[in-house]
C-alpha cells in the first residue's frame, strides 16, 4: 500500500474572512495506490483539489468567521498560547498561511457561544 499526499492553497479573499482575509488556507489533497503480494496493481482511491473542494473550504471558513468559532491566536504569547477568549477554532498564521485548530474543551459549546456569554 503506498499513500501520498500533498495541499494547495486556498486564497481567503474578501472583508467577509475579517482577519483571516489575504491568508491561505491548505486543500489536503492526496491517493493510495494498493497491490498485492506481488505488485499487481489492485486498488486506488484519489482525492483530488476540485473546484467544488475549493468552494466547500471557502464556504466553511465564511462559517467559521460568520458565526464566531474562530479565534486568531496571540502570537505575542508564543505559538500554540491560549487566547483570553475561548473560540472554538484557533486559526495561527505562519506567513501568510493559515492553520486551523479544534479546541477540544469547547467540543460541547453550541455554534456562536464563547465561554461564559452568548454570542
Amino acid at each position: 500500500m503506498i499513500e501520498f499526499t500533498w495541499s494547495e492553497d486556498v486564497k481567503l479573499d474578501g472583508a467577509g474572512f475579517g482577519a483571516l482575509a489575504g491568508t491561505f488556507l491548505p486543500l489536503h489533497c492526496g491517493g493510495t495506490l494498493v497491490f498485492d503480494g506481488s505488485g499487481n496493481f489492485l486498488h486506488m482511491a484519489l482525492v483530488m483539489p476540485t473546484e467544488e473542494r475549493r468552494k466547500s473550504l471557502l464556504e466553511y471558513a465564511d462559517y467559521l468567521v460568520r458565526t464566531g468559532n474562530i479565534g486568531m491566536a496571540d502570537g505575542s504569547r508564543g505559538i500554540g498560547a491560549p487566547e483570553a477568549e475561548t473560540h472554538r477554532i484557533r486559526a495561527t498564521v505562519e506567513g501568510n498561511c493559515l492553520q486551523l485548530q479544534r479546541n477540544a474543551a469547547m467540543r460541547h459549546a453550541s455554534p456562536g457561544v464563547r465561554r461564559g456569554r452568548p454570542g
